[in-house]
């Protein structure tokens, strides 16, 4: 199949099953077999062992977590933190086959891809042209810092917002705006910035700011900071017992001076003079 085609086949045997409903299990045990490629080369049928298989699977399970996380999870941080289990692995990060570098970031790459609808074509291509750019397939080796870097630059641009992205979400803004609405109603606890709903929503900052003023009347943050003061106020009049600063945390403020200075300006008074206090 080489000689004709120029491609490689890489399989994984799984354990033997003596019913159909073990048929999983001996699917997820072909596969962990599998993952081998990445440390042995490809163009090989691995066994299923007790082994390194297991180590190996778990390894690759929970790099893909990280890069699931830190593509998808907008309060993620955004720094690929991935060495150790990368450079166990590779098991030679210092000089690693540059073929299994690339064979890996194409891997997590595609796992990502898989089913997702979140995403634009060209975002998808730009991230395989940075894989490609950064672990060119001439080279022999690569170092784990070369590899994390190269990982790092394609989930980018996954993240990126583009001038492309904000010109074809024009005619759905009014969606759009919903959508950020519900994620502030849904999310007001936690740290909200115009940066993160860029990232969440790839769109452009300017984008975003000036569709929601345009859509809902005012600034996000205004309306950001209503939705937390209502919610303050229901919080004050379900738990009357609850101290002052455990209602700022529960709704986004660190800084229970801030809180109440927030508080008395939209309400005109103090969350401990509240009527339902």
């Amino acid at each position: 199949m080489q000689a004709a085609t120029g491609l490689t086949l890489t399989g994984g045997l799984g354990v033997r099953i003596e019913d159909v409903l073990q048929l999983d299990a001996s699917y997820q045990s072909a596969l962990a077999a599998s993952y081998r490629r990445f440390r042995s080369g490809g163009n090989t049928l691995y066994e299923f062992g007790d082994g390194p298989e297991s180590a190996v699977a778990d390894t690759v399970d929970d790099l893909l977590q990280i890069v699931k996380r830190i593509v998808n999870d907008p309060f993620a941080d955004k720094r690929l933190r991935g060495g150790p289990l990368l450079a166990e692995l590779l098991s030679e990060p210092d000089d690693a086959p540059a073929n299994y570098v690339y064979s890996f970031g194409a891997f997590l790459l595609r796992e990502l891809e898989r089913g997702s609808e979140e995403r634009r074509p060209e975002q998808w291509k730009r991230a395989w042209q940075t894989l490609d750019g950064l672990l060119p397939s001439d080279a022999p080796t690569q170092t784990l810092d070369s590899a994390n870097a190269a990982y790092q630059a394609a989930l980018d641009t996954l993240q990126t917002p583009t001038a492309a992205a904000d010109k074809s979400a024009d005619a759905n803004e009014p969606r759009i705006v919903d959508d950020i609405r519900r994620f502030i109603e849904e999310n007001y606890a936690k740290p909200i910035s115009l940066s993160l709903l860029s990232d969440t929503f790839q769109l452009s900052q300017q984008h975003i700011s000036t569709a929601f003023h345009k859509h809902v009347g005012m600034p996000y943050i205004k309306y950001m900071t209503r939705v937390r003061m209502e919610n303050a106020a229901r919080l004050l009049s379900e738990q009357p017992d609850a101290k002052i600063f455990e209602i700022a945390e529960s709704t986004g403020y660190a800084n229970v001076k801030h809180f109440s200075y927030v508080f008395k300006k939209h309400f005109g008074v103090t969350p401990g003079e509240y009527p339902s206090r």
